[in-house]
């Protein structure tokens, strides 16, 4: 026993400048549950090698060179951050980077934190429990719910998973060990105030600050490391492309990329490892609203699409409720009315359906009073349906609830679509802003935030948007006219539209 913990004494200090060695020798790839992996990915490889090139040099005492800044201004700290899209192995990074630091450095100190507890408890610090029961240096080290620690030397040896609030961001300053690092894992949805404390806690030559994480958020401490000289030109900073690692280029990212194309912002986070543009919180474009507006589709065009209605009814009292009739990608009839109240708005949209047979469904806002219009003209038509947009949507994936599911694919259609020529519905659709949650999923501005703007509610753009559900049994489901856009493929191009 004594030659073999000898033997891996020798092993680990011969690792000290060599991650790539340690991720090699430690773990038994291509057997058990690392059947099919033969090591690092080549992107994990060349952060690794460059990160211990970088702390060896600040761990001697010696500024660290950077191309960024002029040669009296280089330190000796060092700060690394990925941005990277979904799947690429970040977070088993995370672990074997944390391993080899502990096994590498003596009384080696790291506080791993998250954009949530949640991340952190049941994703980020799980991986390095996993990582750690595969290495040949398991039996120096405990795994515990919140500390990975030297058996032996936990108060002083370890690794802690530390949760943050902006209410208390001083739990994160005052370490300045000579082994200190910090890691951050989802790092775009951290606060401010917490990259700002870690920053002034990075003091002393060779401590490490290591930032990884979907580049969810056109702001932030995650973003201006990327993107704002004064604090970005101390970073060695890079962007993984997913369908460029071994592990995330999968059916379901190619999808993403053929669906929304390569400058989509959507695409740029989940698979480009890229920030969405600082200009992208414009939900639809104006060009391609204008577009529609400009568009003029011949009958034959529409005629084959089933025609819908939606309603959706004011909640408050500068609010309008309006009723909108789509066929496929023209839209037929806008109608709105300030100051009806739930009866009159139920009348009226119930005679518009039995004056026109060709209504297939009805879809009602039923969030709010809404409900009582979709029990009023139910109990004439049974094409009624309510829906509740603040619901979870089909893809829960992209999307933060079903309100923005269907905005979504209103905005993909609009391109090929005829809209009236009308200021209102413009203004609606090419103010609303979005952003991402911090688990990715794309949400809309609230209204009540628009009216902070001094916007008024997108109550045409919100009708539209609700002609784009249908009913599915107990769930709602996208409708899709790709049957219609397939037969006329089929047929033949437009001239008038192009398809």
């Amino acid at each position: 026993m004594q030659d073999i913990n000898q033997q891996l004494i020798e092993l680990a200090a011969s690792y000290y400048d060599d991650p790539i060695a340690f991720a090699r020798d430690s773990f038994d790839w291509g057997s058990g549950d690392l059947e099919g992996y033969d090591g690092l990915d080549e992107w994990q490889e060349k952060f690794l090698t460059d990160l211990a090139r970088d702390l060896v040099i600040g761990e001697a005492g010696r500024p660290i060179p950077t191309d960024k800044l002029p040669e009296d201004e280089w330190d000796t700290q060092v700060r690394f951050a990925v941005a990277s899209g979904h799947g690429t192995g970040k977070t088993a990074l995370i672990a074997i980077l944390i391993l080899w630091y502990m096994v590498t450095r003596p009384r080696a100190n790291i506080r791993v934190t998250a954009n949530t507890e949640a991340q952190l408890r049941s994703t980020t610090w799980p991986e390095l429990a996993l990582w750690h029961k595969r290495c040949i240096f398991r039996d120096w080290f405990l795994w515990e719910a919140t500390r990975f620690s030297k058996i032996g030397d936990r108060e002083n040896w370890y690794a802690e998973s530390l949760s943050w609030s902006e209410g208390n961001p001083d739990a994160f300053a005052g370490k300045h060990g000579r082994y200190y690092m910090i890691i951050m894992d989802e790092a775009s949805g951290i606060a401010d105030v917490i990259w700002e404390t870690v920053r002034g806690s990075i003091t002393t030559d060779g401590n490490c600050h290591v930032a990884l994480g979907n580049p969810i958020r056109p702001s932030g401490g995650f973003f201006d490391v990327f993107h704002h000289p004064h604090k970005s030109n101390r970073w060695n900073i890079r962007h993984i492309n997913s369908l460029e690692t071994k592990t995330g280029n999968s059916g379901e990212l190619r999808a993403i990329m053929r669906e929304y194309g390569p400058e989509h912002d959507v695409t740029r986070r989940r698979v480009l490892g890229q920030f969405p543009r600082q200009a992208a919180s414009q939900f639809i474009s104006t060009a391609d609203v204008e577009g529609a507006m400009n568009r003029q589709l011949e009958h034959d065009d529409y005629a084959n699409f089933p025609v819908y209605m939606g309603v959706d009814v004011a909640r408050f009292g500068d609010d309008r409720s309006c009723i909108l009739l789509r066929q496929g990608p023209k839209v037929l009839d806008i109608q709105t009315f300030e100051g009806a109240d739930t009866v009159q708005v139920a009348n009226i949209a119930t005679g518009i359906l039995k004056s026109r047979k060709d209504i297939q469904m009805v879809f009602v806002d039923e969030v709010g009073v809404g409900a009582g219009v979709v029990d009023m003209m139910r109990r004439y038509d049974d094409r009624v349906t309510g829906v509740n947009v603040g619901r979870r949507p089909t893809n829960m994936k992209l999307y933060k609830n079903l309100r923005v599911e269907l905005w979504d694919k209103m905005r993909q259609d609009i391109p090929k679509m005829d809209l009236p020529s009308n200021d209102a519905l413009k203004r609606e659709l090419t103010t609303i802003e979005y952003d991402f949650t911090d688990q990715g999923q794309m949400r809309l501005e609230r209204k009540v935030d628009m009216k902070r703007r001094g916007l008024e509610s997108p109550d045409i753009a919100d009708a539209l948007a609700l002609t784009y559900a249908r009913p599915d049994g107990a769930e709602f489901e996208m409708f899709d006219d790709d049957d219609v856009w397939e037969q006329r493929e089929y047929a033949g191009r437009s001239k008038t539209t192009g398809y």
